[in-house]
This record gives structure tokens, C-alpha cells and sequence, in this order.
């Protein structure tokens, strides 16, 4: 029941997403991606900003002029997320209950994929402990 529940909330959210286009996330695609290919890829990569919004964007994202900040993260931080663990604060918030592996996993997708963000923007990010 919470697993549909949680689905439908989802779902309902990626419609509220599509709606806003102005407020989009651009992401960076490999150059031979064929044009089918990205269709797809944006439609996960949509679900994970979903998801990032609702179990992450309290402690990692920022607000400057009106815009939502989402962090960059390398390749070798991603894949710590698979541990839960090298962020305190995770060993609570990101539980199996909370967040599956296959919504973490899609969360890394659009994270590893999405614009990195300019200099400036990134400066405005909270403090991430353990992240240099």
C-alpha cells in the first residue's frame, strides 16, 4: 500500500516537473547518444531529480535568485552513496524504508548526469561533511 502510494506521489510529482519547464534541469549527454536514446534518458533522469527533491534537496541543495542549486558530485562520490554510510546523517535518513537501491540508483543517474554547475553556483551549496 505505502509502495503504490509512494508511486502515485511520484508520478503526480513528475507531471508538476514537466509542467515547469522554465525551471528544468539541463543534462549533459554523451555526444553519440542517438536522439531516442536521450528521450528515455530524460525521462529517468526526470524521475531522479523527483526523488533527489524529495529525500535529499533539504541538506544539499541551494537557493540563489530565484534557482535551485543542485550539487555536483564526482563519479567517486556517487558511488559511496552505495554505502550509506560516509554521511553520518545518512545512516538514519537514508534507510532501505526510505529509499530502495533501485530509486538511489536513479537519483546517482541524474546526479552524474545532470549540468554541472558554474563556479559561483556550486560556492553557494551547503557544507557536505566529508566532501572536499
Amino acid at each position: 500500500m505505502r509502495r503504490k502510494l509512494t508511486i502515485v506521489i511520484i508520478t503526480m510529482l513528475g507531471l508538476l516537473v514537466h509542467c515547469q519547464s522554465s525551471k528544468k534541469v539541463m543534462y549533459e549527454f554523451p555526444l553519440a547518444m542517438s536522439p531516442p536514446i536521450k528521450v528515455e534518458y530524460i525521462k529517468l533522469f526526470d524521475k531522479g531529480k523527483i526523488l533527489f527533491d524529495i529525500n535529499c534537496a533539504r541538506c544539499h541543495n541551494a537557493k540563489t535568485r530565484r534557482k535551485e542549486i543542485y550539487p555536483d558530485f564526482s563519479s567517486e562520490e556517487l558511488s559511496g552513496y552505495n554505502l550509506r554510510v560516509l554521511n553520518p546523517l545518512h545512516i538514519n535518513e537514508l534507510t532501505e524504508q526510505t529509499l530502495t537501491e533501485e530509486e538511489l540508483a536513479i537519483i546517482k543517474t541524474f546526479l552524474a548526469y545532470k549540468k554541472k554547475n558554474r563556479k559561483e553556483e556550486q560556492a553557494t551549496l551547503p557544507i557536505i561533511p566529508g566532501k572536499h
